[in-house]
């Protein structure tokens, strides 16, 4: 999910006018997401919006399909995209301002397939950061899903220029 106005973000910053494309330690923000789903082996499918073009020519460049959804927010474009493509099968969705490890996607995974909701939401002290599972087949159906909360350690949840100095703080200490 790559398609948000960012206005929290107060963009422009460093240089970027899209939040997925914000540099945080010298690396787009996208960028993290997407090399955490690679190590992980999963397609990645982006969706993005009109509030999103530099995006999305960005992610067309590094080869990533994308799909365009209507730009009306992160459930409403989720949902759009479960219903006009009929996705009948698990989706793993991940926001695109995310900075997380593959084990996060690991027990994610792992949580989901062990509980017994057709979907999950990835929380971190009781906040959603912007991950979730969702059973295509069941929202076929039905706009509500049950849900079920999904504790994680290790995602931050950039959104705004504090969060992006945060997660430098965080990656360096990784780093050393």
């Amino acid at each position: 999910m790559c398609g948000g106005k960012g206005k929290r973000m107060n963009l422009p910053y460093r240089g970027a006018r899209e939040k997925p494309l914000v540099p945080v330690s010298g690396k787009k923000l996208i960028d993290y997401s997407l090399t955490a789903l690679k190590e992980v082996k999963l397609d990645v499918l982006a969706l993005t919006s009109p509030n999103s073009p530099e995006t999305e020519n960005y992610l067309k460049e590094k080869g990533i399909s994308v799909i365009r959804a209507p730009g009306k927010g992160y459930v409403e474009d989720m949902m759009w995209f479960i219903e006009k493509f009929r996705f009948s099968f698990p989706l793993l969705v991940v926001s695109a301002d995310l900075i997380f490890i593959k084990n996060e996607i690991f027990r994610i995974l792992d949580f989901y397939y062990r509980c017994d909701k057709p979907a999950i939401t990835a929380v971190k002290n009781s906040e959603n950061v912007g991950i979730n599972v969702v059973d295509g087949y069941y929202t076929l159906f039905t706009e509500f899903q049950p849900e079920e909360k999904c504790k994680v350690k290790w995602v931050v949840n950039v959104n705004s220029r504090k969060d992006v100095e945060c997660a430098e703080n965080i990656l360096k200490k990784f780093k050393s």
